[in-house]
Parts: C-alpha cells; sequence; structure tokens
C-alpha cells in the first residue's frame, strides 16, 4: 500500500496541505483533520516537509514549529 506524502504549507496565520490545498492543524503528522470549514475530508496524507511561501515565515520559525520536518 502506497502512502500519499505532502508538504505543510504554512502562511502567518493558516496552515494547509499541498496534497489536497484543504486546511490544516501544523501539529498533526498527518492530514486527518480540516482546519476551517470544507464539505470535503482530509486526504490522509502524511507530512514530510514544511515551507512558507510567506517571506513573514522565516525557516526559524517553521523549525520552530514541526522540528521534526524538514524544511524546503
Amino acid at each position: 500500500m502506497t502512502t500519499t506524502t505532502a508538504t505543510l504549507l504554512v502562511d502567518r496565520s493558516t496552515s494547509r496541505c499541498s496534497n489536497c490545498g484543504k486546511g490544516a492543524f501544523p501539529q498533526d503528522s498527518h492530514h486527518t483533520r480540516i482546519s476551517g470549514y470544507s464539505s470535503k475530508a482530509p486526504c490522509g496524507a502524511k507530512f514530510v516537509a514544511i515551507k512558507s511561501e510567506n517571506s513573514a515565515v522565516t525557516s526559524a520559525m517553521l523549525r520552530a514549529l514541526r522540528s521534526d520536518l524538514p524544511v524546503r
């Protein structure tokens, strides 16, 4: 069985899954819950990295949030 993987995408006040684009809780190891409202179920992907496209979110902030994930 193949496990789907994803990057945890973090912004200043939200985070989402790179696989399905739905909101995610940054402390979860897999996308099993959706933050915010969505009528769709989470995709279940395993978070294997963390990154931000917002320049205000530094690598140090990402490491502090999830030290177990590599920063991309």
